[in-house]
């Protein structure tokens, strides 16, 4: 969803009483499907990478721009506080925030980097959330940056200009970490999802470790399919509906885990337990 817009999908997987859905190695493949879902439980640890080299990753559309009809206030943020602070995740990747959401999440779940780039206008002026702050998409970390400042970019092709999509990218001790929310518009989606995959991510995979989550708007199996936009070098794994984790061959793969937000948005949370090279 953009900021004034609805986008169709819900998720295909099934929850467990607790909220969470997961998946190991035996359901979604680098190849292809989406996993069925067993039912499964939320780990907490405390800094996103455990002695054994295990690394998670969180995906969050919080649909907090004020604007859209998901939009349900603070409650969603609290949420996200408690997900995060229940998954102990090494990057957390978020889409559909204002700029003040990066920085109150990091000080409330103990994030030691935080980054944001808004989405742009037509005139290169950032998108407004209701509240007047930069619309866009965010970065947590609990790796130090490597970086001193993230790499970011707007797409070649657009399927709006009150809209323009964008992506963010930042280099931590370890790997290099992106996000992106894309186009609704189908055609377009995979354009974006194809520039960022060739170019940014896999110029930093040439180098180690990289991964991008985000909202992709794009099914697995859908028209058109989201493995589409995985290229050799990557594996996808999926919520079951738009939201997608791409990582890179250096990462091992140990489960998915799909998270209820309790209606606080209209997205799971996406969880993707990885292992460190």
């Amino acid at each position: 969803m953009g900021v004034g817009g609805a986008e169709s999908g819900d998720g295909s997987s099934s929850t467990s009483s607790s909220g969470v859905s997961s998946s190991s190695d035996g359901g979604e493949s680098s190849e292809g499907g989406e996993s069925s879902s067993s039912e499964g439980g939320e780990s907490s640890s405390s800094g996103g990478e455990t002695p054994g080299g295990e690394m998670r990753v969180l995906q969050l559309n919080l649909c907090h721009s004020g604007l859209a009809g998901c939009f349900t206030g603070d409650p969603v943020m609290d949420k996200a506080v408690s997900v995060i602070k229940d998954v102990g995740p090494g990057l957390v990747t978020l889409n559909e925030v204002c700029r003040d959401d990066v920085a109150w999440l990091a000080s409330h779940t103990g994030a030691v980097d935080h980054r944001f780039t808004p989405a742009l206008r037509a005139d290169n002026t950032p998108v407004k959330c209701k509240n007047g702050d930069d619309y866009g998409n965010g970065l947590l970390s609990w790796f130090a940056p490597k970086w001193k400042t993230p790499v970011t970019g707007v797409y070649a092709k657009q399927s709006s200009q009150t809209e323009r999509r964008v992506w963010i990218c930042m280099g931590y001790e370890k790997f290099v970490g992106c996000t992106t929310h894309l186009s609704t518009a189908g055609d377009t989606a995979m354009a974006q999802c194809k520039e960022l995959v060739g170019g940014a991510l896999s110029t930093a995979a040439a180098d180690g470790p990289a991964v991008m989550a985000g909202d992709w708007n794009l099914k697995y199996k859908g028209s058109p399919n989201a493995q589409d936009c995985v290229m050799d070098g990557f594996y996808r794994k999926g919520d079951g509906a738009l939201q997608h984790v791409l990582a890179s061959d250096h990462f091992g793969f140990i489960e998915t885990v799909v998270i209820d937000m309790d209606g606080t948005t209209d997205h799971p949370g996406l969880e993707v337990r990885l292992t460190l090279p």
